[in-house]
């Protein structure tokens, strides 16, 4: 006999993409976040050091939480559905809830 076939384990990896799509939009919205911090902060002054530091704090904040999500949920395997999912969310994010205003271009 074979092994028993479980519905656990696929209901389990449809939870896990949907728990990728929430980081990803957690990701997107931190970036969106700091960047508008760092914007009313130092409006028109031009500073390296507040943006450089800031970029280097946001990245090491998304690589635990990318790394986490990978070594506690799936185990260390990094799979397709959990980086489709990180994608997914960031992509919602940007399109749905960013507020930032688009220019239009002049037509002549």
């Amino acid at each position: 006999m074979g092994a028993p076939i479980s519905l656990i384990t696929p209901i389990w990896e449809i939870v896990l993409f949907f728990l990728a799509v929430i980081l990803g939009f957690v990701i997107c919205g931190l970036y969106f976040l700091e960047n508008r911090f760092l914007r009313r902060k130092y409006r028109r002054k031009i500073k390296f050091l507040p943006y450089f530091f800031g970029d280097v704090f946001y990245f090491l904040l998304v690589g635990g939480l990318i790394s986490g999500y990978f070594l506690f949920f799936t185990l260390g395997e990094v799979r397709s559905y959990g980086i489709l999912g990180i994608i997914a969310g960031i992509v919602l994010y940007y399109f749905i809830l960013n507020k930032t205003p688009v220019r239009k271009e002049k037509r002549k």
